[in-house]
């Protein structure tokens, strides 16, 4: 995910992800979530484009569930939800590492998976 990406936190309220370690995210689970690491990798502009999904910029191979469907996609195959645009990848992109394997809730209600649980998601779709 890039950078300048706001998850929901437990309070309701959004965070940018790089300033988000530490914090609890919101959850539908009765257990809480927190976020242990955040993990950055370098991207170069021969990269595949980054996704603009309801203001939310992610590699196409980012795994997301947001209206209307409710299976894992990689966001690249997303349809229906508003595919802003693609864009060459210019600097850093981030996963996000959990206490417990879940997802972030993103702006726009999308729920993006986290470093953890891509092998969780992938045998559903």
């Amino acid at each position: 995910m890039a950078e300048d990406i706001e998850i929901r936190l437990a309070d309701g309220t959004f965070a940018t992800l790089q300033n988000s370690t530490g914090k609890t995210i919101w959850t539908d689970r009765q257990e809480t979530r927190t976020i242990k690491r955040i993990h950055k990798f370098d991207t170069l502009e021969t990269d595949p484009p980054l996704c603009g999904i309801d203001g939310n910029w992610m590699t196409e191979s980012h795994f997301i569930q947001g209206r209307p469907e409710s299976k894992w996609l990689r966001a690249l195959e997303a349809r229906g939800i508003n595919i802003v645009d693609r864009k060459t990848p210019k600097g850093p992109v981030f996963a996000v590492e959990l206490d417990t394997d879940d997802y972030l809730t993103l702006r726009g209600g999308i729920k993006a998976a986290t470093f953890g649980n891509c092998l969780i998601v992938e045998p559903r779709r």
